[in-house]
C-alpha cells in the first residue's frame, strides 16, 4: 500500500514489518536496492524488527552497513505488525510511504506501478490512528476520515523462505476487529445511538413480556412462580436499562475525550479563505 505524508525530507519511505524471516532478509534488500535505485527518488527502507528471535535482527544489521538507506528499528520484544507499521509511520521521513510485507509475496516491482498512482493525489496519513490490529483496516479508517481510496491490481508471490505468520487462530481476532472497526467508523462519536437503541429495544421488549404476564395474573389468576417467561421479561427490562446507561456513559467518556484533548471530530480537507 502506498500512502502521502506531509513530509518532504526524501521523495520515498519504504516501510516493512519484519518478524523472524531471517532467511528473506537478504533476498528482501537486494530486491529492494535493484528497484528503488531506478527510480530517481531520494529514498529510505524503514525495517521493522518486531521482536524476532531468529537472528532476523543480525541480518538486518549486515543490510543496514552495506547501505545505510536501509534503518532499522529494533522492538524489545513482538508487539504485532500493527505497532510496526505506526512506528515506520512515526519515523519515515518521505513524501510518499509504501509499505511491504517481508516475506516478498508482496513484490517490490510493483513498488513504481504504487508511486505513479498515488502522485496523483494529495491525500495524507498523517490523521490515522493505528492500534489494536488495525493495520489491516488503513484504507476503512482512511475512508472514514474522507480520504479517497484507490486499488491497483498487483501480484501476489509464493512464499519461498520461513513460515506463515497468518492461521486459523487470527479468525476470531479478524472478526472482532472488524466489529471494532464497524464501531468506530459509525458510533465512536455517537455511542448513544447504538447503545441507546439496544437499550430502547430491550427495554420494551421486557415491559411487553411483564405486562402480559401482570394481565394473565391480575385477570385470569395465572400463577408466574413457574413462569420462566417472568425470569426473561425481568432480565430484557434490566438489560435496557444497562445498555442505556453504557450508552450515557460512552458519551460522557467520548466529550471528555474531545474537550479535554482538543480532539476533533471532524478531519478537514481544504479551506477556503
Amino acid at each position: 500500500m502506498a500512502y502521502k505524508t506531509d513530509r518532504c525530507e526524501l521523495d520515498l519511505s519504504v516501510v516493512i514489518p519484519v518478524y523472524n524471516e531471517v532467511e528473506n532478509v537478504e533476498m528482501l534488500y537486494h530486491a529492494l536496492e535493484n528497484v528503488l535505485d531506478k527510480l530517481n527518488k531520494s529514498y529510505e527502507v524503514i525495517l521493522i524488527d518486531d521482536g524476532s528471535s531468529d537472528g532476523t535482527y543480525s541480518k538486518l544489521k549486515e543490510v543496514h552497513e552495506k547501505n545505510h538507506k536501509f534503518k532499522v528499528i529494533r522492538f524489545r520484544r513482538n508487539f504485532g505488525q500493527t505497532a510496526a507499521m505506526s512506528a515506520g509511520f512515526d519515523y519515515a521521513k518521505g513524501e510518499t510511504v509504501v509499505t511491504l510485507d517481508a516475506d516478498l509475496q508482496n513484490d517490490p516491482n510493483e513498488i513504481p506501478l504504487l508511486i505513479e498512482e498515488i502522485d496523483n493525489r494529495h491525500d495524507v496519513i498523517k490523521n490515522i490512528e493505528l492500534y489494536g490490529d488495525m493495520h489491516r483496516y488503513i484504507p476503512a479508517l482512511a475512508s472514514r476520515i474522507g480520504i479517497k481510496v484507490t486499488e491497483v491490481p498487483v501480484s501476489h508471490q509464493k512464499r519461498v523462505h520461513g513460515k506463515s505468520k497468518y492461521g486459523l487462530s487470527r479468525i476470531i481476532k479478524v472478526i472482532i476487529d472488524i466489529v471494532t472497526l464497524k464501531f468506530l467508523l459509525t458510533y465512536s462519536t455517537k455511542p448513544l445511538q447504538i447503545f441507546g437503541l439496544l437499550g430502547i429495544v430491550s427495554f420494551i421488549l421486557g415491559f411487553i413480556i411483564s405486562f402480559y404476564l401482570t394481565i394473565e395474573r391480575l385477570f385470569f389468576g395465572v400463577p408466574l412462580a413457574n413462569r420462566p417467561l417472568l425470569l426473561l421479561g425481568i432480565l430484557l427490562l434490566f438489560l435496557g436499562l444497562q445498555f442505556f446507561s453504557i450508552g450515557l456513559i460512552g458519551e460522557m467518556i467520548m466529550r471528555t475525550y474531545h474537550e479535554s484533548q482538543s480532539k476533533p471530530i471532524y478531519f478537514i480537507k481544504d479551506i477556503l479563505e
